[in-house]
């Protein structure tokens, strides 16, 4: 587990972020900073060998740790939020439905960044947190992604869908608005003046 904090003090919202294998920590720790929250990356299994719900069972228990040790960790586990890329992205878009199932905590966020979502979700998605989601233009997931999203309008669940272009540059957009969205959905704190 690496939590990545702006450089205030005082107890700050969380993203509990579900990593892929891709992600870089300095692009967490730059968001930390530009969404005033703190980033919480935990470590699960992925891959062969460990058979679904492994991972997401894995995710649940940190979450669970984390809100248990939120005090320590100067954290306001009343402002929470899930998201990932990837493999990631498919485990954030299944913990708030595992969540909701065994009924808590709250969360205010799901952020969905190129998720593949196979399968998809199957079950009753009304009640869940709003979603933003980002899909690539050429990726293999994007049909799934905008179906999903869909889906979550159709339950009443606020779903914000961003299509990125194959170039770096089209990124950043998406990240501005990352950040927005986190500051927004009761992720973030009054950041100092």
């Amino acid at each position: 587990m690496v939590v990545h904090r702006p450089v205030w003090l005082g107890p700050l919202p969380c993203y509990l972020h579900l990593p892929s294998g891709y992600d870089s920590h300095g692009e967490l720790s730059d968001l930390a900073t530009e969404a005033g929250c703190a980033i919480v990356s935990v470590e699960h299994r992925l891959g062969f060998g460990h058979p679904f719900p492994v991972a997401l069972e894995d995710c649940y228990s940190a979450l669970m740790w984390l809100l248990d040790n939120a005090a320590l960790l100067e954290l306001d586990a009343t402002r929470l939020a899930v998201g990932g890329a990837r493999e990631g992205a498919d485990l954030a878009a299944a913990l708030p439905l595992l969540i909701k199932e065994r009924g808590g905590p709250a969360i205010s966020l799901q952020v969905l960044e190129l998720p593949t979502l196979t399968p998809e979700p199957g079950a009753d998605l009304a009640g869940l947190p709003p979603a933003l989601i980002a899909v690539g233009e050429a990726d293999s997931g994007r049909a799934a992604a905008e179906r999903y999203a869909r889906r979550l309008t159709k339950a009443g669940v606020p779903s914000t869908l961003h299509r990125l272009g194959p170039d770096s540059f089209a990124a950043l957009p998406w990240r501005i608005e990352l950040a927005r969205t986190l500051r927004a959905a009761h992720v973030a704190t009054r950041l100092p003046a």
